[in-house]
């Protein structure tokens, strides 16, 4: 087959079904089908393109614009991150220590809207787990499950020592890579997006280490500066946020005093 030949890929939202199977009148088939035989540039995909990965949602159009992004950048140079930093993490059987207290660190423990870790302090005997992460603070703590999330948080001190399940992917940086940088272009949107092109499973999808650490990521030379500048609107926030919960707390009790007569 000639690598020239080319593949109609089309994402649609519509398939004339409801989730629950009930039939629907929204269909997207006749247009999709109108849009094949008159062959529709948008939705072509040359076979010599398709490579290792015999995943249709990833070479859709529009997923492919985004990865394009992390492929060539015409200002900054990109770097894969397993070239800015180690992906290892010591291995620990929590069970091995029944009576030891852990603070384990589920997927649901990381909050993507304030980036906190909640841990669970559990027994080592009441731990599911065979094999969990030890973190480092300053570690890049990445969920790889349902990454579009967000749920990408720096390791606090307090937090030295707490054990991860395997859904994460520990990134300790290296030496002269700026982490307030690096944390803020992972949960880019287009880098969230990436990550989720590149993660298989309908349910609950999840990309593999081995894919995330191929995934590059553009360090410009000034990068260190841009960390500060990241770090600076990330303390505005947390002052704004404070500020609109003491606001929101002199309403309450504005209305309190009123109700209660005082």
């Amino acid at each position: 087959m000639p690598d020239d030949y080319e593949i109609f890929i089309k994402r649609v939202e519509n398939i004339g079904f409801t989730s629950t199977g009930r039939p629907s009148d929204l269909n997207d088939f006749p247009q999709t089908l109108t849009e094949y035989c008159q062959r529709d540039s948008h939705y072509l995909v040359p076979i010599g393109k398709i490579k290792d990965r015999l995943d249709a949602k990833f070479y859709v159009s529009e997923h492919q614009q985004v990865a394009s992004f992390f492929h060539h950048n015409p200002k900054h140079g990109l770097v894969s991150l397993s070239d800015i930093g180690s992906f290892y993490a010591e291995r620990v059987n929590a069970r091995l220590n029944p009576d030891q207290e852990i603070r384990l660190v589920e997927t649901s423990c990381v909050d993507p809207a304030t980036l906190t870790i909640t841990p669970k302090h559990i027994k080592g005997r009441d731990s599911n787990y065979t094999s969990l992460k030890r973190l480092q603070a300053g570690d890049v703590l990445i969920s790889r499950r349902r990454a579009y999330r967000g749920a990408i948080v720096v390791v606090p001190p307090e937090l030295d020592g707490a054990l991860a399940i395997s859904e994460f992917s520990v990134l300790h940086l290296r030496e002269g890579y700026d982490r307030d940088y690096v944390v803020e272009i992972l949960r880019s949107p287009q880098f969230l997006k990436l990550m989720t092109i590149y993660s298989t499973g309908e349910m609950s999808g999840r990309i593999a280490e081995k894919d995330l650490r191929r995934l590059q990521i553009p360090i410009p030379d000034n990068h260190q500066r841009l960390g500060d500048t990241f770090k600076g609107h990330r303390q505005r926030i947390k002052e704004l946020k404070r500020l609109i919960s003491e606001e929101k707390n002199e309403i309450v009790a504005l209305a309190t005093d009123v109700i209660e007569g005082r």
